[in-house]
C-alpha cells in the first residue's frame, strides 16, 4: 500500500486534460465539460494542438508547452499516444494520471513507466473519479453525484454507470467515486488505506 501522489489524484489542485476537445462525442470534451459542471476551482489545462482555445479555456499544443506541472492529468487521447503522453508528463513531474482506454499490449510499459517516473496512474480502462467534496468530477460519467459519507470503488466502470444511476434515483450522495480499471498501479489497498484518513468518508463499499 502506498499513498504517494494519492492527494493529487483525489484532491488535485490542477488538472490537466490530454487530447482536449469540443467534439461532444470524444473523450476529451465529455472530460471539461464534466469539469466545467462540477464546479471544479483549480486551473484547468487542456491540450490540443487543433485549437486555440476550448470551451473558452486557453489551449496548449502539446504537454511540453505547458506553464507548469499539474497534480493530475486525464489522457483522453487515442489510446497508441498514451506511453508517449504518460512519459512526457512524468518527465515535467506529474503527480497522479487517468487513463480512460488502453490495450493490454501497453500494460507491462505503461506500469514501468509509473515506476520510473514516480507518476500514480488510475487505470487504464478507468471510468475516472468523482468527488463532489473537492468539485471535481474527472470521468467519463455525465451524471452528478450527491454529496455523502460513503465512497464507492470498482473495477468495472460498467458496474460504475448502474451504481451511479441507482444512487442518483435514490438521492445517495458519496465522498468519493472511483472506477480503478486495470489497476496497473493504483489498487484496492492504496484507496482503502487513503479513505480510511478521510475525514468526509464514514463507510466504503466495494
Amino acid at each position: 500500500m502506498s499513498q504517494r501522489g494519492l492527494d493529487a489524484l483525489l484532491r488535485p489542485k490542477s488538472i490537466a486534460v490530454i487530447g482536449a476537445s469540443e467534439k461532444p462525442e470524444r473523450a476529451g470534451s465529455v472530460i471539461i465539460k464534466n469539469l466545467l459542471s462540477s464546479g471544479f476551482t483549480g486551473p484547468i489545462l487542456p491540450v490540443t494542438p487543433n485549437k486555440n482555445a476550448v470551451m473558452g479555456i486557453l489551449t496548449y499544443p502539446t504537454i511540453d508547452k505547458l506553464p507548469f506541472s499539474p497534480d493530475l492529468a486525464v489522457i483522453c487521447t487515442n489510446s497508441d499516444r498514451n506511453l508517449t503522453c504518460l512519459k512526457q508528463l512524468g518527465k515535467m513531474g506529474c503527480k497522479a494520471a487517468i487513463i480512460l482506454s488502453s490495450p493490454p499490449s501497453q500494460f507491462v510499459k505503461l506500469k514501468a513507466l509509473t515506476q520510473q517516473y514516480n507518476i500514480r496512474l488510475l487505470g487504464p480502462n478507468s471510468l475516472g473519479i468523482l468527488a463532489p467534496w473537492q468539485q471535481l468530477n474527472a470521468s467519463f460519467s455525465p451524471i452528478p453525484i450527491l454529496k455523502g459519507k460513503l465512497a464507492f470503488i470498482s473495477q468495472s466502470a460498467a458496474v460504475s454507470n448502474i451504481i451511479l444511476d441507482w444512487a442518483q434515483q435514490r438521492k445517495i450522495g458519496f465522498s468519493y467515486f472511483i472506477a480503478l480499471g486495470n489497476s496497473l498501479d493504483i489498487d484496492v489497498d492504496d484507496l482503502l488505506d487513503f479513505l480510511a484518513r478521510d475525514n468526509k468518508t464514514s463507510a466504503i463499499l466495494l
